[in-house]
């Protein structure tokens, strides 16, 4: 019965927007999973390897060093992707910088957010290409795709806009979406309002997306959009650092809540410290 029923289960739907975010920045998968535990296990062996046979600041020096080092060249041999995150960093800051001049408010940042903006207000009280992204975001497709339909599309940037939210649909729902972005590629041609950088970005996510709903490899895509979005701010520069080098960062800093926990335990039991 179990064998069954297990046979006859639906395979899981796979976004193609969500597989290129998880490839380009390495989320998910059994890489990040590997980092995250040599990340906490490196200065865990650290400690119990130095334990009673040296102390001071070779202890700390153990325990602080060699995993975040590894993790950082583990990190710098992925920078070939680093140029996708860029453009996907851009266009997520573009996005957003759009949905605080449109409604007021922050981006929603994941499903449960999306539900809490969208239980916070009516529908008429923001822009009904937020709303309906809003839906997608908080997984309520049938919703959305009734809704964009009912999108103004007057303008190539109005019909832009709605092929986009349309092409975000389909790849949820996991429809062939081929169709979707070549009509989002003939609206953002024409769309004379949006920058050349803006233009070109667009395009090459489009198809960067349809390349990895067929399997491919949409990476090279995108990357041949990075010249065009030149210098990137500042601030979202330090949070690309921070993403590329996340583990790293876990890794020191559960070093040093590791060496603090033990210095303190020592002293409010009224251990000598000599690790």
């Amino acid at each position: 019965m179990n064998r069954t029923s297990a046979a006859t289960s639906p395979a899981p739907v796979v976004n193609p927007m969500v597989a290129l975010q998880r490839r380009a920045f390495g989320f998910g998968g059994s890489g990040s999973t590997i980092q995250l535990v040599a990340a906490i296990a490196g200065p865990i062996a650290a400690m119990l390897l130095c334990s009673g046979r040296v102390v001071g600041a070779v202890v700390a020096f153990a325990v602080l060093l060699p995993a975040p080092a590894l993790l950082a060249f583990v990190a710098l041999r992925g920078r070939s992707t680093w140029p996708v995150q860029d453009v996907l960093g851009w266009l997520d800051r573009e996005a957003a910088v759009q949905w605080q001049a449109d409604t007021a408010s922050r981006m929603p940042r994941s499903s449960s957010q999306a539900s809490a903006w969208l239980s916070g207000r009516s529908e008429g009280d923001a822009p009904a290409d937020a709303w309906v992204a809003a839906l997608l975001m908080a997984g309520r497709i049938d919703e959305a795709r009734e809704r964009i339909g009912r999108l103004p599309s007057s303008t190539p940037a109005q019909l832009h806009r709605q092929c986009d939210l349309l092409l975000a649909a389909d790849s949820a729902d996991g429809r062939p979406i081929e169709t979707r972005a070549t009509a989002a590629d003939e609206a953002a041609s024409a769309d004379e309002t949006a920058s050349p950088a803006t233009c070109k970005v667009h395009l090459a996510y489009h198809s960067a997306v349809v390349a990895t709903g067929r399997g491919s490899d949409g990476l090279e895509l995108l990357a041949a959009a990075r010249p065009a979005i030149g210098r990137l701010p500042s601030r979202l520069s330090l949070q690309l650092i921070v993403i590329r080098f996340r583990f790293v960062a876990v890794s020191l800093l559960f070093g040093v809540w590791l060496l603090v926990a033990i210095l303190v335990g020592l002293a409010t039991s009224g251990g000598v410290v000599w690790f």
